[in-house]
């Protein structure tokens, strides 16, 4: 008779007790997860969409940012891009300006018209662009829109007013295209007491 092995025999018996269901299962077949694992995904799965939904947001405002910053600088462009020629007509606005305060003659007063029409042409249009005169004379002396040229001791003025301006300053709109050059008032130095000199205040000597 042919040896049966113990092992084939004990196999065999395995199988007749687990039935059709333990063949038919898949090799490598994986367990259905937790309550408690299913939980953790769910978990991460809905941490992870917050976090990807928090980024969205950044992005969104930084996106809205720099069109603001944009939008910002074209405006200060468009507003600011004709300062280079206004400032190279400017001194032609101060000789006709000296022009005008110095053809006050009579035999003159059809070019005195004249020279101011074109004067006050050209103010009204450069002002179109936002261009305004820089306040000076009798006010107190600010180095941000005032340059000091001159200086004058006196005591009929409050200190740092300006009394004199030599040159208009201008704005355009709110940047300083270029300052007012004006003489500005300070107060008289008060004068040092001299010291009397060696002996002068020593009595006279007695006469024998």
């Amino acid at each position: 008779m042919p040896k049966i092995d113990r092992r084939e025999g004990e196999e065999e018996e395995q199988k007749k007790k687990e039935g059709p269901q333990a063949e038919s299962a898949p090799k490598g077949a994986k367990e259905k997860p937790s309550p408690a694992a299913r939980k953790k995904m769910v978990e991460m799965l809905t941490k992870e969409k917050e976090d990807l939904y928090d980024r969205l947001l950044r992005l969104q405002a930084d996106f809205e940012n720099y069109k603001k910053r944009i939008d910002k600088e074209r405006q200060e462009f468009y507003h600011y891009a004709l300062s280079e020629v206004i400032r190279e007509i400017l001194p032609t606005m101060d000789d006709l300006e000296r022009a005008l305060q110095k053809s006050d003659s009579k035999d003159f007063e059809s070019f005195h018209r004249g020279i101011e029409l074109i004067y006050n042409n050209l103010r009204e249009t450069l002002q179109k662009f936002g261009l305004q005169p820089i306040k000076a004379k009798e006010e107190i002396f600010d180095p941000h829109y005032h340059e000091a040229l001159f200086l004058e001791e006196t005591d009929q003025y409050q200190e740092n007013q300006i009394l004199e301006e030599y040159q208009k300053g201008y704005m355009l709109k709110d940047r300083l295209l270029r300052p007012a050059v004006v003489k500005i008032a300070v107060k008289k130095k008060e004068p040092q007491a001299q010291k009397p000199e060696k002996g002068e205040d020593e009595p006279p000597e007695s006469v024998q």
